[in-house]
């Protein structure tokens, strides 16, 4: 039974001459939530899609931020509001900014420092520092967006690609961690995460 929508809001922002988009989720009616975004959202000027994936609410959040993190690999993090980086606040933009930039390394399997196809330890571009401005408005250069929305695989004949598939254990993992509030896992569990 699906209880809970997750929705992504493209839509046109003043001051920026790319689309924005909004990942969020809603329990009530997408109509209803899409109204919400389009009279809060800072600078919205008009909605140019909204996509609706209906989940269970137990789901939602790692379908959130799975969409959210390959948006954000896709159309540069200035550009995407959603899950854990919904920067509405100022304050935290430059922790959000490292953090995301770190999380789409771990998920894609690149450089930490420059998002190469290399190894961190590795990396020409170390001492570079324009990383972030690239990541900010570019988001991973060589990702693209699948063209099937990231969710569960309708079959088990369906083969699912490798980023997809680690974006969503690293939501299960993210979503765990964030609703039980825990800093350290037992063996048990520790395991367990590993073979999802």
């Amino acid at each position: 039974m699906n209880d809970a929508v997750v929705y992504v809001l493209k839509y046109e922002r003043d001051g920026h001459t790319r689309p924005c988009y909004k990942i969020g989720i809603t329990k009530r009616d997408p109509a209803v939530r899409r109204r919400e975004n389009e009279n809060r959202l800072d600078g919205w000027r008009r909605t140019l899609s909204f996509e609706c994936h209906p989940v269970t609410a137990a789901r939602a959040g790692e379908l959130e931020l799975t969409q959210t993190m390959s948006h954000i690999a896709a159309y540069g993090f200035r550009y995407v509001r959603g899950s854990e980086f919904d920067h509405a606040s100022q304050a935290q933009f430059p922790t959000w900014i490292r953090n995301a930039y770190k999380l789409t390394a771990a998920i894609l399997q690149r450089c930490y420092h420059c998002h190469g196809e290399h190894l961190a330890f590795r990396c020409p571009n170390r001492a570079c520092c324009d990383g972030f401005e690239r990541f900010l408005e570019h988001g991973v250069t060589g990702f693209e967006l699948p063209v099937k929305p990231l969710s569960r695989h309708d079959g088990p004949s369906e083969r699912r690609d490798d980023t997809e598939r680690r974006l969503e254990r690293l939501a299960r993992r993210l979503s765990w961690r964030l609703t039980t509030g825990a800093k350290s896992r037992s063996k048990r569990t520790r395991y367990n995460l590993r073979t999802l």
